[in-house]
């Protein structure tokens, strides 16, 4: 949720009513704070405090906000378990995949989506190199009982 404490006389914003207006005046011995040219808003912004959804925002939510290339990354929702999967899109401050898929096979097959909270590069990936010795010493194997699959 946007945070209109910080708003100034002057500032931008926009609101559903609007669209791109000014804030005129700010009260907050006001039930309704933020005056922008045609109407006042709650400091959650509201237009009127029974409404549902809130009316006022900083800036135009239903604006395309940037161009995103689909492409892999490992997405997370509680930024400690991270998977492989391929996103295609941000929607409301998720990042969309499909649903399970870790290959570009899967990517052709799936209609399936799933979000998720958290993303990174690829290139963000820890990565750890190790050999097939190192594997088998690990497991308590020799390294002929290894066989690596993907």
């Amino acid at each position: 949720m946007e945070d209109f404490k910080d708003l100034k006389v002057g500032d931008s914003v926009w609101t559903i009513q609007e669209e791109d207006t000014e804030i005129i005046q700010i009260n907050y011995n006001s039930s309704y704070p933020i005056k922008t040219k045609m109407y006042s808003y709650t400091l959650d912004g509201f237009q009127l405090n029974f409404h549902k959804h809130r009316s006022l925002f900083c800036s135009n939510p239903f604006e395309k906000k940037e161009d995103f290339e689909p492409r892999w990354m490992i997405v997370s929702d509680n930024n400690e378990s991270w998977h492989k999967r391929f996103v295609f899109m941000i929607k409301n401050n998720f990042y969309i995949s499909w649903f399970s898929v870790e290959d570009d096979e899967g990517v052709a097959k799936q209609v399936s989506t799933v979000h998720w909270k958290y993303a990174k590069e690829m290139e963000e990936i820890e990565q750890i190199e190790l050999t097939i010795e190192e594997i088998a010493e690990k497991f308590g194997l020799c390294a002929e009982q290894i066989k690596i699959k993907k």
